[in-house]
């Protein structure tokens, strides 16, 4: 399972709070290997591959054999789904992140795991080696940032293009939560019966099933 194999090592030295380890358990508990989770949360994303038998429908780009194109759209349509503004998505992937190589140590830097964006979709490709004064070493081309950045402010969405992917469930996290009822009824017009299987103070779990006719 390629995106257990990459996070497996630190799986004992990770503390969770209590409403993270009642999302953890009730996950390994119900998930099976033919469900996938959709979430805009990139730890999440990271973790539910490693404590769960669930896939996950915006994955790592470094733990899946999904190409460059692929990982693009997976982004654009879970964004857009969960009603990601352009602005929130412009300053997520061009955030001054601890996490990735075009970190400027002068300016304030974003310690937050999903400021990790744009090395998350794109890994290494925007991180070209080049040649110079001390040897080869990493650059910055922010060509595909920018081009990302200007995809997902001019792509149109319907929920129905969501289902391009395979999805079953949706974790809803923070401020997302506060949708959860607009979701359920944007799924249904889609005739997806949608209904919540876990909530906590933190966390919101959505079941998406297809209506019997």
């Amino acid at each position: 399972h390629l995106q257990v194999q990459e996070v497996i090592a630190v799986q004992d030295v990770i503390h969770f709070s209590a409403e993270e380890d009642q999302l953890v358990k009730w996950m390994s508990e119900h998930f099976t290997t033919s469900d996938v989770v959709l979430s805009s949360d990139l730890g999440w994303n990271v973790l539910i591959p490693a404590y769960t038998a669930g896939y996950v429908y915006f994955p790592y780009g470094a733990m899946t054999l999904s190409s460059d194109e692929e990982m693009q759209e997976r982004f654009v349509l879970t964004y857009k789904f969960l009603g990601k503004s352009a602005v929130v998505v412009e300053e997520q992937l061009t955030a001054n992140s601890i996490y990735t190589r075009s970190m400027k140590t002068e300016l304030p830097v974003d310690k937050d795991y999903n400021s990790f964006l744009r090395s998350y979709i794109f890994v290494d490709t925007i991180y070209p080696v080049k040649a110079g004064v001390f040897g080869k070493q990493h650059v910055y081309n922010s060509t595909l940032v920018n081009d990302l950045i200007t995809r997902y402010r001019t792509a149109a969405f319907s929920v129905s293009n969501l289902f391009k992917y395979k999805v079953d469930y949706v974790l809803l996290v923070d401020d997302e939560r506060e949708i959860k009822d607009d979701l359920i009824s944007r799924l249904g017009q889609q005739e997806y019966d949608t209904r919540i299987v876990f909530e906590n103070d933190d966390f919101v779990v959505l079941k998406i099933g297809v209506i019997v006719q």
